[in-house]
């Protein structure tokens, strides 16, 4: 269970990175965004390990397993409660148009 767990979690990821990268109208612009994007996830990861191998140090491993599940649900939440901008190259929403009537 634990293993299709994972899989799910590496494939939601996965295809936010996909569509994070497809999102820019210049290749230029993609790589920016793609550089940024691993540079904040790795240091998600030295951070995340040094946070929980101190909680680990101090409380338990179950504390730590908690903490991160916690963490993890509130930057989901962030994400889900933050308005982002449409990008300027999104295509405008269609209107119907008399002979669609």
């Amino acid at each position: 269970m634990t293993f299709k767990l994972l899989g799910i979690n590496q494939g939601l990821a996965w295809s936010m990175t996909v569509v994070m990268k497809d999102r820019p109208g210049r290749p230029r612009a993609a790589w920016t965004l793609v550089g940024v994007y691993r540079f904040w996830r790795d240091f998600g990861f030295a951070v995340g390990a040094l946070a929980a191998g101190i909680v680990t140090d101090l409380v338990s491993a179950d504390a730590a397993i908690v903490a991160v599940a916690a963490l993890t649900a509130a930057s989901g939440v962030v994400v889900a409660a933050t308005r982002w901008p449409a990008p300027a190259s999104a295509a405008p929403a269609l209107k119907p148009t008399a002979a669609s009537r």
